[in-house]
């Protein structure tokens, strides 16, 4: 029975950081110690949980944790483990003094390059009974193939969400989870980009793919799916540009770029945006994690470069109301709908961005890459044979 702390350990060597110093990487994130935990064939696995290393409160775990989950029929998916859980912090607090430490004392122990896993002095028992049940849907795409003979057999995706949460039977009136933010704003910002390039008589020299993902709000299941399952040999993949809650409050002077700055699709978007005098800017909330949290995750961690694309915050015209209070309000609500307070042509503005670095993208002669020593360019360099 494992037992993880959450988030990277802030350990250097040599005066360097072993892992990516305040901004998480995919090694800190939970899936990847519960990945682990299957690796290596433990009984069980527990995340201990502290707001301040998960970047949320332990109320979304529990939320999370009361709805039904779903796993694809594939080999390998899901976590092949028999029991996995999380601690709230008060819980860990209890079994870390067993340990005559505390919480903050085992995550300074981690930081210690020498640090070696010891034993809790507990054992867990428990009963677990699992109703299963099979269900069906579809990721939807379409590829506007590219006009260079050779490259054309090479394909950038763009991607957006079309899923949501279905229906909550606790609300008056509609009780619709519509997702017009999160994510039909993206869905019809990639189909708008789809019918811009069929428009354009200059096709790109590589081929275009448009992807509407299923289940992403499960757990990015529909991009899992594609890219293990794609419609022709997975290195033909070459990049991925992911849009999920674009920008609909306004222009902005900046853009937020996730991923931008470790691969060269970033530098491609970065030249068009100082090209337009927008400003780039990178994860707002490193911590959070956020590049590992939508559908380019998993085109990563096949080690396809991807990017994440989200609003800036600089608006051009100040916004009327709090963006963030609106956000609370209607994020992963049934009011998640078209309101008055959308001004799209912020979406609109950042797709020029996107659709112009695509073209230069999908036009170059070199290959989509990591930047050096970046987390997934083994898996890219597989992928390549490189």
């Amino acid at each position: 029975m494992l037992l993880f702390l959450n988030d990277d350990p802030p350990v250097s060597q040599d005066g360097q950081e072993l892992f990516g110093g305040e901004a998480r990487t995919y090694y800190g994130r939970w899936p990847y110690k519960y990945e682990q935990a299957m690796k290596h064939g433990a009984a069980g696995a527990f995340v201990i949980h502290t707001t301040a290393s998960a970047s949320y409160p332990f109320s979304v775990v529990q939320r999370s944790g009361s709805e039904e989950h779903f796993a694809l029929a594939l080999d390998g998916a899901g976590y092949q483990v028999d029991l996995l859980g999380w601690l709230d912090e008060a819980t860990s607090e209890q079994i870390a003094q067993a340990m005559d430490t505390t919480v903050a004392g085992l995550f300074e122990e981690a930081a210690q390059r020498s640090f070696a896993p010891r034993a809790t002095g507990f054992r867990v028992s428990a009963h677990i009974e699992t109703e299963i049940r099979d269900l069906t849907t579809s990721n939807i795409y379409g590829i506007l193939p590219g006009s260079d003979e050779g490259l054309s057999q090479q394909a950038l995706v763009f991607s957006a969400h079309y899923d949501h949460l279905g229906t909550d039977p606790n609300v008056e009136g509609d009780q619709v989870f519509n997702g017009a933010w999160d994510n039909g704003a993206g869905t019809a910002a990639i189909l708008n980009l789809a019918q811009a390039f069929a428009a354009d008589p200059q096709r790109p020299r590589r081929s275009l793919l448009f992807l509407a993902c299923a289940a992403e709000e499960n757990g990015s299941l529909g991009s899992q799916w594609f890219v293990q399952k794609p419609p022709f040999e997975q290195a033909r993949l070459v990049g991925n540009m992911n849009i999920d809650m674009p920008q609909i409050f306004g222009i902005t002077k900046d853009i937020a770029v996730i991923g931008g700055d470790t691969n060269s699709l970033g530098e491609a978007l970065s030249l068009v945006a100082s090209v337009h005098g927008v400003r780039v800017t990178g994860d707002p909330r490193p911590r959070a994690g956020i590049f590992y949290r939508s559908d380019q995750v998993n085109f990563a961690k096949a080690g396809i470069p991807a990017l994440f694309v989200l609003p800036g915050s600089d608006f051009v015209e100040p916004v009327s109301f709090d963006i963030r209070q609106y956000r609370e309000d209607h994020y992963h609500q049934a009011s998640d709908e078209i309101r008055e307070e959308w001004d799209l042509s912020g979406v609109a503005r950042d797709m020029q961005l996107v659709y112009e670095a695509a073209v230069a993208i999908a036009n170059s002669d070199e290959l989509p890459r990591w930047v050096e020593g970046n987390e997934f360019e083994e898996e890219w360099k597989e992928l390549h044979g490189k």
